[in-house]
């Protein structure tokens, strides 16, 4: 591709919350499986490098699409052990994260983020990383976009928790596959978005073995956090029914 570079851009968020189907609208065909359900279609790293006209130029981007948070049918250890891989498939370098949300942030998603600057990549990614929020029938409407970012901005829990690292960097898009002109169009918002970007901005993943040193370190954390608050339940279980029992 001559002087211009290749932009590699990962797709990461909550299972069913349109990450597949959001690669597909950027690569321009079914490239990627789409799920709605609670497991997630996308079981390991999928990647797929094309070439995207966009202003009378050629560009070649590297989509990779990962496992779901969430997945109902892998524990989270053997999820963030799948998202390990995409760390490696990104070696090279990356461009950009889209963190995809659906209409609602949830806790699930505002986890996800966590572990991705937390476990995955480290603080330096979030730089990189844009929010994605998907089935917004009025994404082409500046109005309602704007109207939808000043709720967003006033929202507290997991919306304010992702917020307060991306602040202003959304994406609108709607991803419904049935609607093949929307598909288009939020394709090339995407991809606009990307080139946009500067070339020179480019995160390189720590190595395989570091990452997942984290993720052994993460899951062993969130299992004593697990067992603490089962001790201390029982605690007040316990507590409970003591008072209960004392004569009045």
């Amino acid at each position: 591709m001559g002087d211009i570079p290749d932009r590699t851009v990962i797709f990461i968020g909550e299972t069913g919350a349109g990450k597949s189907s959001c690669a597909n609208a950027l690569a321009g065909f079914e490239r990627f499986e789409v799920s709605a359900s609670s497991c997630s279609v996308t079981k390991d790293v999928q990647a797929v490098t094309v070439t995207l006209p966009w202003e009378g130029k050629k560009y070649t981007v590297k989509i990779v699409d990962t496992i779901g948070i969430g997945d109902a049918d892998f524990s989270p250890e053997e999820v963030l052990s799948r998202l390990a891989v995409a760390c490696h498939e990104c070696r090279e370098g990356i461009n950009a994260v889209f963190l995809v949300i659906g209409m609602r942030f949830t806790k699930e998603q505002a986890e996800a983020f966590d572990i991705l600057w937390q476990v995955l990549f480290g603080p330096q990614v979030v730089e990189l990383t844009t929010v994605v929020r998907t089935r917004f029938e009025k994404f082409n409407d500046p109005t309602a976009v704007r109207e939808d970012k000043a709720v967003l901005q006033r929202k507290t829990g997991a919306a304010k928790r992702i917020l307060s690292h991306i602040g202003d960097r959304l994406l609108y898009v709607d991803n419904n596959k049935d609607k093949r002109k929307a598909l288009k169009e939020s394709g090339s918002i995407m991809l606009k978005y990307l080139i946009g970007l500067s070339c020179k901005n480019v995160f390189r993943p720590p190595i395989m073995e570091d990452v997942r040193k984290k993720i052994s370190e993460h899951v062993e954390e969130q299992k004593r956090l697990a067992k603490e608050k089962g001790e201390l339940r029982k605690q007040l279980q316990q507590a409970a029914e003591a008072q209960l029992g004392c004569p009045g």
